[in-house]
């Protein structure tokens, strides 16, 4: 996960799980409304399953969409 400021990549968080890099970025205080912590975990999952499962993740996209889908 990589959070930004200012539109310039400030925090690289790595992690293996979706929940070891969430407990990060919790740590680290960098969400700081709700609905940001709830998209994020949501994308979060969504990239551990494509890791478990070997398919592609592009965020904000349906998970098992064909990837050529993606280059529209």
């Amino acid at each position: 996960a990589t959070h930004f400021k200012k539109n310039k990549a400030d925090v690289v968080i790595v992690g293996h799980s979706a929940q070891e890099i969430y407990e990060e970025i919790i740590t680290k205080e960098l969400v700081t409304r709700m609905e940001h912590a709830a998209y994020l975990g949501s994308e979060l999952q969504k990239a551990e399953i494509a890791m478990i499962t070997g398919k592609e993740y592009v965020q904000d996209f349906e998970l098992f969409k064909n990837p050529d889908e993606f280059k529209k």
